[in-house]
């Protein structure tokens, strides 16, 4: 005799399919191994087939599993949309969104604009990670993503948000004290600001990696605010985008060379229907557009100039 099916056994086969283990799903619905152990166990029980095999790399479902998954992942989305459609009514909870984007982008642009989203959604509360490290959707540490590129896996809905340009900037001290560069041979006398793993995080400017044994020096760091801050200080070349070059009275364009590229808007399928993320998503996208010249560098802002100078490649 089948045992009676627990809805709510469902969610723990749906962890253990995003997650790829037992381990996993626990840490994802805070419970313990054992607990996903025997509720999956229940639901195989009471629907009457093996819903998952163990293989050397960790857990995957059978065709049976992968079907009950995705009448897992239906009823998780149907969910989710009735409480954020019944968001903010009398007696019904708040709706939260997460959104994640680099810190220069959430400091700047993101945050000042937040009373816009909250006059016309006073029923949704926002938490916001400002890091460049890249969340994993799949494991729901964010609802919406700001990212430079698109995900090459997963059940996502990807939208364009814009463009973004970046450039080469120096303080106005440095390039009173240095000739600019030209050629090759140029960079022997100046030192880099850049990145962890690459100088330059735009594809355009990689071939400064090429220059690395050329140059006077570098100093690294992940934060692009951080950088800005280290160019201002004078200690060296590097690249920004250019809305924050642009916005800083302290420095000035290298050269006229400039590179966009395209920033795209992320989330989870089962999440991207709802309320809460449709309306966070037009407003982030909204952002974009108010502010897509600044954006791409278009137009620098007043009080910022370009070196006369140009750098160029050998």
């Amino acid at each position: 005799m089948h045992r009676v099916l627990d809805w709510d056994d469902l969610r723990f086969l749906l962890a253990i399919r995003d997650g790829g283990s037992a381990s996993a799903a626990a840490r994802r619905l805070g419970v313990d191994k054992a607990t996903v152990a025997r509720r999956v166990a229940g639901l195989e029980q009471a629907l009457g087939v093996r819903l998952l095999v163990r293989r050397a790399s960790g857990w995957r479902l059978t065709t049976a599993g992968e079907r009950a998954a995705g009448v897992a992942r239906d009823v998780e989305r149907r969910i989710v949309a009735l409480r954020s459609d019944f968001a903010g009514q009398a007696g019904a909870p708040r709706t939260s969104v997460s959104v994640t984007a680099p810190h220069w982008f959430c400091t700047e642009l993101l945050v000042p604009a937040l009373p816009e989203l909250l006059d016309g959604a006073p029923w949704l509360d926002v938490s916001i990670t400002a890091t460049s490290r890249v969340l994993d959707m799949a494991q729901r540490e964010a609802d919406l993503a700001v990212r430079n590129s698109r995900p090459e896996s997963g059940d996502f809905v990807v939208r364009r948000a814009g463009e973004l340009g970046s450039a080469l900037y120096a303080s106005r001290a440095y390039v009173k004290r240095r000739p600019l560069p030209v050629g090759r041979d140029g960079w022997a006398q100046h030192h880099l600001i850049g990145y962890p793993h690459r100088v330059a995080y735009n594809p355009g400017f990689r071939w400064l990696d090429e220059m690395l044994g050329e140059v006077a020096g570098v100093t690294r760091t992940d934060d692009a605010q951080a950088l800005c801050r280290a160019i201002e200080a004078g200690l060296g070349i590097g690249v920004v985008p250019c809305l924050l070059g642009d916005r800083s009275r302290e420095l000035v364009r290298v050269g006229a060379e400039r590179h966009s590229e395209t920033i795209w808007l992320v989330a989870p399928t089962e999440m991207a229907g709802t309320r809460a993320v449709k309306k966070t998503f037009s407003f982030v996208a909204s952002v974009f557009r108010r502010h897509a010249s600044a954006l791409v560098g278009d137009e620098p802002v007043a009080g910022s100039s370009r070196a006369s100078s140009p750098a160029r490649r050998a």
